[in-house]
């Protein structure tokens, strides 16, 4: 249950440190936000935090990695101020002062989860699920997605009444997908499946998640952080599946059920509309690109690499008939095979859009050939 009493940002500081100047402190983390420079950005950001170390949002925007928020200073601020939170019976989000701690809390609890430390992540999780009677910044499905990971049914379930309970309705997508993947995985089949039946006439977009090469994890970790999330959206899918990807990974036989069930009942899946069509293929192109530039940055540091080595292309190192068969993702390579397109000019031909029209071709299929040095 929240907690309504009022406390002000200075009692999550440690008493025996006056910050040298707030004010200041956020006008660098604002202007940090903005410097488009690294390099600049990091060197505002380390200021804003010497003038004052509780300056919470400016840790996230510092340190990109788990490993680097856990292990440096942010750790201790946050154990500290946690403790303070903790004295103060727990304020909850509609506490105006809280919030920025809260968000701080939510976010090194992603981190622990992040690295696999699932029991301190879901110590806190809990706490701000159970602070926040509104749950204003979605701990019950980080919780959700944590049993997912420790095959906890009962607990699991138990969330997802209770969210069903408050909202009067069918479970969202961030509970619903986890709470499959479980069912699953602890021998509920028939409720899996019920659960599937219902994801699958919701969201237009299973099957770029279910129904191409293997499961494109990558693809997923890439739309898990968009600017505006909408419901049953390609988004807010990407965002279900993104916490669970480690049971994906090792339970194979999870993925297997989802191709089963895809096959079952595609029937129910509603077709796409133009602009939600449009709206996959252009995070598809904006991924590929993304992926091609961290490959030319990868290339860029390999000083000891001898140049020629760059320079050879995949067609006179492998036929393309053998690097169709051996490397381009099989699903893949079987709906270019029934559509006829088994060159590289049929394939340039056809282009990237083409392409990602066939059932079975995605993101994985498109970087494999363009690999090889086709032109789509």
């Amino acid at each position: 249950m929240a907690n309504n009493n009022v406390i002000s940002f200075d009692d999550y500081r440690d008493s025996n440190h006056e910050p040298r100047s707030p004010e200041k402190s956020i006008q660098l983390m604002q202007q940090a936000i903005q410097e488009v420079n690294h390099f600049a950005r990091i060197k505002l950001l380390q200021e804003a935090i010497q003038l004052d170390p509780y300056n919470f949002q400016a840790y996230i925007y510092l340190y990109n990695s788990p490993l680097d928020l856990l292990n440096g200073p942010a750790m201790e601020v946050f154990v500290k101020s946690n403790r303070r939170w903790i004295r103060k019976n727990r304020p909850g989000w509609e506490n105006e002062s809280s919030k920025n701690f809260l968000r701080f809390k939510f976010i090194m609890a992603q981190a622990l989860m992040d690295i696999g430390k699932l029991t301190e992540a879901e110590m806190h999780f809990r706490e701000l699920y159970e602070a926040d009677e509104s749950d204003a910044l979605g701990a019950r499905y980080k919780l959700v997605a944590i049993y997912t990971l420790t095959y906890q049914w009962d607990k699991a379930y138990e969330l997802a009444e209770l969210e069903m309970e408050h909202s009067g309705i069918p479970f969202s997508e961030f509970m619903l997908v986890p709470l499959m993947i479980l069912a699953v995985l602890t021998g509920r089949e028939e409720t899996a499946e019920l659960y599937f039946k219902d994801l699958i006439q919701r969201n237009p977009y299973l099957d770029v998640f279910i129904n191409n090469e293997d499961p494109p994890f990558s693809f997923i970790h890439y739309l898990s952080t968009p600017e505006v999330l909408e419901l049953c959206s390609i988004e807010s899918l990407a965002l279900s599946f993104s916490d669970i990807v480690p049971v994906l990974v090792t339970a194979a036989y999870a993925n297997v059920w989802l191709d089963k069930m895809y096959s079952k009942y595609q029937h129910l899946a509603p077709e796409r509309t133009p602009e939600q069509e449009e709206i996959y293929l252009d995070y598809v192109k904006d991924f590929l690109m993304e992926d091609f530039e961290s490959m030319i940055d990868e290339m860029d540091d390999m000083e000891d690499m001898e140049e020629d080595e760059f320079l050879v292309p995949w067609p006179d190192a492998m036929p393309f008939e053998q690097y169709l068969e051996l490397v381009v993702p099989w699903q893949g390579r079987e709906a270019l095979q029934e559509a006829g397109l088994t060159t590289v000019h049929a394939i340039e031909q056809a282009g990237a859009n083409k392409l990602l029209k066939l059932k079975g071709v995605g993101p994985g299929t498109i970087e494999s050939l363009r690999d090889y040095g086709i032109e789509i």
